[in-house]
């Protein structure tokens, strides 16, 4: 690599991670992170001050207002059907605490722009549905949901279980916009495409070390949470937007509604490109599997399980850069308790349900099992579910695990330590989890 690069990689011997040093000085402890900033960027802190002037110009920059939010989307599309008015009482909720909690500028500004796509989004799609009602009865047999906690290998199952044909995951540019721009399927990709494209990289522009953690393109299979978004019910971002008040209000609703509307999601999808069998992955999804079984009755879940500690740190550093984007500094001492309380408390909650459903629609998968031995993980998979695998699908497979497999240029790096935790009380606090889907900690 030569002196021009931005950064230079050296391997850490017996460390088993790879370091990532600035050309311009030397690393310091603190630097090795991902999360090395508990501040807001420079770059985001001008944003926020241009955002503060022009609302002192015009109020309305900043301001929200549910119907002057709706309103603009009708003025935009020509159209007024919203569907479900659930989804008026959860932006209501989300726009009360909004203005109850400190958001910098550009966070506030985020959120306004994203209520207003999703009201875009929902009367396009409602009036595409009235166009072709034959949608709503298509069937969505069998659907894979991937389930589990963050960074315990989910994204793999995704993609190796929809490896093949008569398996589909949506792509990122199916998400973000899930309903025709055209009539003609390739002017509609393209444009479609243009339009996550231009997404990317405004959203790689306001949080640059999110591609780290998770890099999203254009054309990879993605997680499904960017359908539920059209609902608003986006359960655990308060963990990074601070919202905690809209969040206690939608855990506490039957959430049945969320799961028929995605649903038709699905069916729209399907209508657009014929699917035998959906391949879905979200980690809110483990919150919502009850609402998912009574929609989808004949559901698989495949369910990915792994050491806590390797989860909690990293979905600390996760929730702490979303946070940074959201607030002008964040604690990560705060940012450590507050994830590993809840993700221990839902672990509890999962052992209980699973304790009480019938377990021959769940199959559990280690991650140290996982990457030992993919494919064969993939094969126990289909077979439990006595779902077809053929010797294509097994190509695709070792063709996605090749290309899966070069070097990241740069690599999340994160430990317990940077929050204030300890592998101790992780272990401890995750006991029975572990006993019970037998998790080696090691």
């Amino acid at each position: 690599m030569d002196n021009g690069s931005k950064f230079k990689i050296k391997l850490r011997k017996g460390l088993g991670f790879i370091n990532l040093s600035y050309i311009n000085g030397p690393m310091t402890v603190g630097q090795q992170y991902t999360l090395n900033q508990d501040k807001l960027r420079p770059a985001l802190k001008l944003v926020n001050s241009f955002l503060k002037i022009n609302s002192n110009f015009n109020s309305k920059t900043l301001e929200f207002d549910r119907n002057s939010i709706l309103d603009k989307a009708k003025r935009k599309t020509g159209l007024n059907d919203f569907g479900n008015d659930k989804f008026i009482k959860v932006m209501d909720k989300l726009i009360q605490n909004v203005n109850n909690v400190k958001i910098t500028p550009i966070g506030k500004f985020f959120i306004k722009l994203v209520l207003y796509r999703v009201s875009i989004n929902r009367l396009f799609l409602n009036e595409y549905i009235q166009r072709n009602p034959a949608i709503e009865d298509i069937d969505i047999n069998s659907p894979i949901f991937v389930i589990g906690f963050p960074r315990t290998g989910t994204t793999l199952l995704q993609n190796v279980l929809s490896a093949g044909k008569g398996y589909r995951s949506l792509y990122f540019w199916e998400l973000i916009t899930p309903y025709p721009l055209h009539k003609n399927y390739i002017k509609d990709k393209q444009k479609r495409m243009m339009r996550a494209n231009l997404l990317l990289r405004l959203f790689k522009l306001g949080a640059p070390d999110l591609p780290i953690v998770h890099d999203i393109k254009v054309k990879s299979k993605e997680e499904c949470w960017i359908l539920l978004a059209n609902t608003l019910v986006l359960i655990n971002t308060d963990l990074g937007t601070g919202l905690h008040q809209w969040n206690r209000w939608i855990m506490q609703m039957d959430r049945s509604w969320v799961y028929e509307e995605y649903k038709r999601l699905l069916q729209i999808q399907a209508h657009m490109t014929k699917t035998d069998r959906f391949v879905l992955k979200c980690p809110s999804h483990i919150w919502n599997i009850d609402s998912i079984l009574r929609v989808f009755p004949d559901a698989c879940f495949v369910w990915a399980h792994r050491n806590p500690t390797k989860i909690i740190a990293s979905t600390c550093s996760l929730v702490g850069i979303a946070k940074r984007f959201f607030y002008d500094s964040i604690d990560k001492s705060e940012v450590g308790e507050s994830v590993l309380t809840r993700f221990a408390s839902v672990a509890d909650e999962a052992i209980k349900f699973r304790n009480n459903v019938d377990d021959n629609q769940f199959y559990d998968v280690i991650f140290n099992d996982l990457i030992k031995n993919t494919p064969e993980s993939v094969r126990r998979i289909k077979d439990y579910f006595k779902q077809t695998h053929e010797k294509s699908h097994e190509n695709e497979i070792q063709n996605y695990l090749k290309i899966s497999r070069k070097g990241k240029f740069r690599m999340h790096s994160y430990s317990l330590e940077q929050f204030n935790l300890k592998q101790e009380e992780v272990i401890d606090r995750f006991q029975k989890y572990i006993e019970r889907f037998e998790i080696p900690i090691n």
